[in-house]
């Protein structure tokens, strides 16, 4: 049995990700070959790994939580290397145990557009940020510098002139503005249209019209609950 993790486990394994190739003629795990523990945020290169389990053997009492196998070029994102990072955050309640004595340095991810690898003061930590705009709230996450690189469009009731992005303390945020923790950034705007191009365009439920904005191109964001 081969493991991409490990050989064997009876503990808890927490936002893990294999991309070896499969051995031949051997019973291949893409996480663990043998597990008895609980592994929370597991992932497998299904590129390189087509068609096997993500445990070679697995006890047949043991709870698995969100085993799977992504294609290459899933795994190479910084969404995914973002998801793994709000697994790790969250991993206390997914356990329903505390970790974090367990641990004495920073274990979140970060990507350069290879698989995600532990994050450092060079290359730091992927952040989920939330764009709200006052009707939409959309998800983005920040690069390996923690800039938001491609920061979409707000959406407003009515037209007004976007002036930029701000967060909680009414600092503006730019492209280089650097992001250490996740966190909401809000949409300021203004009713003195001083430039007729950044209009924001109301979005009507029958016709949808053009969004006239910051980077001039139109984004659908998902609707604020």
């Amino acid at each position: 049995n081969v493991g991409g993790i490990c050989g064997y486990s009876t503990a808890f394994i927490i936002t893990s990700l294999s991309y070896t190739e499969k051995s031949n003629g051997l019973t291949t795990g893409g996480i663990v070959a043998i597990n008895k523990g609980k592994i929370a945020g597991g992932f497998f290169d299904a590129t390189k790994q087509p068609g096997i389990q993500p445990i070679a053997k697995d006890s047949a009492n043991t709870i698995n939580w969100e085993m799977q196998g992504l294609p290459t070029k899933d795994m190479q994102t910084i969404e995914f290397a973002g998801k793994l990072n709000d697994i790790e955050i969250n991993r206390n309640a997914i356990a329903n145990a505390n970790f974090d004595a367990l641990y004495t340095r920073s274990r979140l991810w970060t990507t350069t557009g290879s698989y995600p690898f532990f994050a450092d003061s060079v290359n730091l930590p992927i952040q989920r940020i939330s764009l709200d705009d006052s009707l939409y709230v959309k998800t983005i996450y920040t690069d390996s510098k923690g800039h938001l690189t491609n920061t979409p469009l707000p959406l407003s009731k009515e037209e007004r002139y976007f002036e930029g992005w701000i967060d909680s303390a009414g600092t503006p945020v730019t492209n280089t503005t650097v992001f250490t923790d996740s966190q909401t950034v809000y949409a300021k705007y203004s009713n003195t249209f001083t430039d007729s191009s950044l209009v924001v365009v109301t979005d009507s439920a029958t016709t949808k019209e053009p969004v006239i904005g910051w980077n001039g191109e139109y984004s659908e964001p998902v609707l604020k609950m």
